[in-house]
């Protein structure tokens, strides 16, 4: 990158910084990751010390199931009702869940809480993609979304930390943090500005018939995902297939690392360190999105996912530098491709229905990763080595359907 470059890149990143609903959307969202950073490595511990952790995965088992068919209602809506109140709804329901942990820690009110978390954050998704898309020009479309995901990023590592010291005192201290700051975060997002510009105007004199009967037309817009033709069916597999390799890499490649290639618990903890740090440079993959187009950044990062993933497969035992360059690359792709894979969505999609397509693609993505796990046992108990291999396939596939996508533009 040369200094002209360097300066095009800041102008743009201080363009999408000044707008009111970004500066708000980034705000929430940092208290928002801080708070999940105790979901994201400290409730294990805590669930050990109040009974059972064999529960941990049923809870998120059922959040999916749950999450699939709301995340396309709440796409719907969204498209229909506004991308703002859908936020601030799935929001309340976070605050509300960490309002549960604080009032009545317990294991039961921990599991529950996950599946109304996790809920929520689904529910929220569609919407939020929507209103990060259009509050900023097309161009710039990938600047906010790289913005957007470095400062989640940057505040998970660093609400890791800062959880894991207080989380030794109190359950409750804990909880009252996050509750804090998801109260905080809710404040944030009730500042922001509708983007949707239309939509239903409903007056206040409205029955209450006529309100149903508009909640139902509201699902007038699924049946619009037809017009989207082949490219819908395309990215609704590439969902899927992604998804899929994303939850079996989640699960057992920690596994794999430890088990298959011998490294130890701090070895492995070291390689996902790293590799946390190599996604903060998402910063710039904005500036890359804008110079090759968002299918072919998409395109590029699907190969750079895929081919360390499958070499992984046949490392010898203690490869420990070679795990550390082959993760960290696969992470960068993965970071590229959240950007490219948002934008270009975003760009493909008219405002009226922007928010059913993220909603309707993430359903079909959380109703395959239902079967994720249990595929991964399956794989995992013919051969370990057959893990990375399996999701090196996954990625390999999806694309080859992003080029068939590409052809029917």
């Amino acid at each position: 990158m040369n200094l002209v470059q360097g300066l095009d890149m800041f102008k743009y990143y201080l363009v999408v910084l000044v707008r009111r609903n970004i500066i708000l959307i980034i705000i929430s969202s940092i208290l928002a990751s801080l708070s999940a950073a105790f979901f994201t490595w400290m409730l294990p511990i805590v669930l050990a010390e109040l009974g059972p952790v064999i529960y941990l995965g049923l809870a998120y088992t059922v959040a999916y199931a749950i999450s699939a068919p709301l995340s396309l209602i709440s796409g719907v809506l969204a498209d229909d009702y506004g991308r703002k109140l859908m936020v601030v709804v799935s929001t309340l329901f976070v605050v509300a869940a960490y309002g549960m942990i604080f009032l009545y820690p317990s294991i039961i009110t921990l599991l529950v809480a996950i599946v109304i978390r996790e809920v929520s954050n689904i529910l929220s998704m569609p919407a939020t993609n929507s209103l990060v898309a259009e509050s900023v020009e097309g161009p710039l479309r990938g600047h906010a979304f790289t913005v957007m995901s470095f400062a989640s990023s940057v505040s998970l590592a660093v609400g890791s930390l800062i959880l894991g010291e207080l989380a030794a005192m109190s359950l409750q201290v804990t909880a009252l943090i996050i509750l804090s700051l998801s109260t905080l975060s809710l404040l944030a997002r009730l500042l922001l500005r509708e983007t949707l510009t239309t939509g239903h105007e409903r007056s206040s004199g409205v029955g209450m018939a006529s309100r149903i009967g508009e909640f139902f037309k509201s699902f007038s817009n699924i049946g619009r995902l037809k017009s989207l033709g082949a490219p819908y069916i395309y990215l609704s597999v590439m969902a899927v297939l992604s998804v899929v390799a994303s939850t079996l890499y989640s699960i057992y490649m920690s596994v794999y690392f430890n088990f298959e290639l011998g490294l130890s618990k701090s070895d492995v903890g070291l390689i996902y360190t790293v590799s946390s740090l190599a996604s903060l440079t998402i910063v710039f993959m904005g500036l890359l999105v804008s110079a090759l187009g968002a299918l072919r950044s998409l395109q590029l990062a699907l190969l750079l996912m895929a081919l360390p993933t499958i070499t992984l497969a046949f490392l010898p035992r203690g490869s420990l530098a070679l795990v550390l360059a082959l993760v960290s690359t696969s992470t960068l792709a993965s970071t590229l491709s959240q950007v490219s894979s948002n934008t270009f969505i975003s760009d493909f999609t008219p405002q009226d229905i922007r928010s059913t397509v993220f909603g309707s693609l993430t359903s079909v993505s959380l109703l395959a990763s239902l079967a994720a796990p249990s595929l991964g046992a399956f794989i995992f108990s013919l051969s370990k080595r057959l893990v990375p291999l399996a999701i090196g396939a996954l990625l390999a596939l999806t694309l080859i359907f992003s080029e068939l996508l590409k052809r029917c533009l």
